[in-house]
């Protein structure tokens, strides 16, 4: 497609941005939303090292992969405790209306850097670790299963709400002892966490949802926490959690509360988004689709592939700690640094013709995860959940698989790339007509 962006030289070294059409350029445009990747290209063809005041507030872009993959293992200068960058970005007098939201964001794992985030990560990989990977294959294969049934003879329904949401908020939700009338709240308030989380710029109505939803999963889980306490449940990550020890020390109740919500977040949100893009992409590409179909044991790859195709999350954000100098970029402390991980993933220089799905792809070390020490820590139950819902998926429905899904409605989220509508309609009990 064509992009749309006039990208300007600066005397400063920084770019200008504005659309064709001059208006204001976003990276949430609907147009850039449904396929950022030929923005993504020419801004690494403007420059590799790629700073304007129109994207992320004046942020060091950065979209090569290597220079990603190397700013990832730099916590000497760069560090992950960003939870006040959109805050930041907001007069003095509307900070202050989101202190809330900061406190208990902040508290995530995700937003330390070492020694402390090791220390936190340690301790939830031990509970994490307590659940077999046999018990977690099963618990997936149930919930696929299920919903896999209860489609069978609908007429029509929606990928991503009847079939991608549910699968990753039933294991996660269970795993964190979330049950019965919980599921729904759970539901909501990871959604509206998921619409704050990878915004470009402040959305003050987000926030204000995302506060409230984190204040009252705070005190959810309070309550719930205290009753682990007393009754700890077998296979059950929370009590894992609760119960885990690394060298003598444990977790506070408000740490497994924050970890809680980050587990709850990044378990449903991205899951949902990977499962939903693999169907899509699998639905839209029948060359892969048959390959998959023909040779099972594509599977892991094939979701490998598409991680790096359309990476779940998009960007992640860094700030400068100390002083540093990279290639032409000179980044002060206190500067945000954004490493776009999209267009890493179809960096030409790593990967033979990027923008084509490819499941044979003999090498899909993607970014989509990270690097480093904040690597993901739940990419392998993502992995375990999309493989088993997409390969049953394609092959329950295979006969009536036909072409391109219609009526396809992108989420507005830049940062968190995934699917809000894939509507397919059914005949005779299971085929898919119009996928």
């Amino acid at each position: 497609m064509d992009s749309g962006l006039n990208i300007t030289a600066n005397s400063d070294g920084t770019f200008s941005l504005r659309c064709s059409s001059g208006a204001e350029f976003s990276l949430a445009d609907p147009r850039i939303v449904a396929d950022p990747y030929p923005v993504y290209r020419q801004m690494r063809a403007a420059s590799p090292v790629f700073r304007s005041l129109e994207l992320f507030g004046g942020a060091w872009v950065f979209f090569d992969y290597k220079d990603i993959a190397a700013l990832f293992q730099d916590y000497e200068h760069l560090s992950n405790c960003k939870s006040r960058a959109l805050v930041d970005d907001l007069p003095a007098i509307r900070q202050r209306e989101f202190e809330k939201l900061i406190t208990l964001h902040s508290r995530w794992m995700v937003f330390f850097d070492p020694p402390k985030h090791t220390r936190l990560r340690a301790l939830v990989a031990r509970g994490f670790g307590s659940v077999p990977r046999s018990r977690l294959v099963e618990i997936i294969r149930q919930h696929v299963n299920r919903l896999i049934d209860s489609l069978q003879h609908r007429q029509q329904f929606d990928v991503v709400t009847d079939y991608a949401s549910r699968i990753p908020l039933g294991i996660i939700a269970g795993l964190l002892g979330v049950s019965g009338d919980g599921i729904a709240l759970f539901s909501r308030w990871t959604a509206d966490i998921a619409e704050y989380m990878g915004l470009e710029k402040p959305d003050t109505g987000r926030m204000a949802k995302a506060q409230t939803s984190l204040a009252e999963f705070e005190a959810y889980f309070t309550t719930l926490i205290a009753e682990r306490r007393s009754n700890p449940v077998a296979g059950d990550l929370l009590s894992a959690l609760i119960a885990a020890e690394e060298h003598e020390d444990v977790l506070s109740s408000e740490e497994i509360f924050a970890q809680c919500a980050f587990l709850g977040f990044t378990g449903t949100e991205t899951t949902k988004n990977l499962i939903s893009l693999g169907i899509y992409r699998l639905i839209l590409n029948q060359s892969q689709r048959t390959l998959l179909m023909d040779d099972p044991s594509l599977l892991g790859n094939a979701i490998q592939e598409v991680l790096r195709f359309d990476s779940p999350v998009q960007f992640i954000g860094r700030v400068v700690r100390k002083p540093i100098v990279y290639k032409s970029a000179r980044m002060e402390a206190g500067q945000y640094v954004i490493f776009m991980i999209g267009a890493a993933n179809r960096d030409p220089e790593v990967f033979h013709d990027p923008d084509l799905l490819n499941i044979r792809r003999e090498d899909s070390r993607h970014l989509s995860f990270g690097a480093g020490p904040h690597t993901c820590i739940g990419q392998g139950l993502a992995r375990m959940e999309a493989e088993i819902a997409v390969s049953e998926f394609l092959r329950s429905f295979r006969a009536g698989i036909t072409g391109p899904a219609q009526d396809v409605e992108w989420q507005e989220n830049p940062g968190l790339r995934g699917l809000k509508r894939l509507p397919v309609v059914l005949s005779n009990g299971a085929e898919v007509v119009n996928a």
